[in-house]
């Protein structure tokens, strides 16, 4: 199963295909790409540093004697810088919640298009479920938000 985490790690990578997204360090750059677990942890108070960034992870799986199925999880962190008018003060001119949708729309597409064929031999894309934000639908900063997704496989059963 880790080799289905990583066919859906190098589709990822296709799908962006060098796309670069804003920082908070202020400097555009690729999207961070963290597998089975996190990198090592940044100082407190320095984890916006971490964004742009897309996690993915196996969380489990269920195995039945017809059937095996396991999850893949994938959090994309984004950033939105509040000056979008670039002029270097946070004002009534600034567009943010509109650069944000637009943004949280790109990847949510992206993250869609893993599922277009469900080819992931030998594994089976079974359904693909996604949600914007946390479970609340809450982001974690008024600058900083969060688009997760569910991919759900099977493979052979054991039994």
């Amino acid at each position: 199963m880790f080799d289905a985490l990583d066919k859906v790690v190098d589709r990822w990578g296709e799908i962006l295909n060098g796309a670069v997204f804003e920082s908070p360090s202020g400097v555009s750059r690729e999207m961070r790409i963290i597998v089975s677990g996190l990198d090592s942890k940044r100082m407190p108070g320095m984890n916006g540093n971490d964004y742009p960034f897309t996690q993915f992870r196996i969380v489990g799986g269920d195995d039945g004697s017809n059937s095996s199925k396991f999850s893949i999880i994938i959090v994309a962190g984004l950033y939105v810088n509040p000056d979008t008018d670039g002029d270097g003060d946070i004002d009534t001119d600034d567009a943010q919640t509109a650069s944000a949708k637009t943004l949280i729309q790109q990847i949510v597409s992206n993250i869609r298009a893993l599922g277009r064929d469900g080819n992931y031999s030998p594994y089976s894309l079974e359904g693909l479920k996604w949600q914007i934000g946390d479970q609340e639908g809450s982001h974690p900063g008024p600058d900083l938000y969060v688009v997760a997704a569910e991919l759900l496989f099977s493979q052979e059963p054991i039994f």
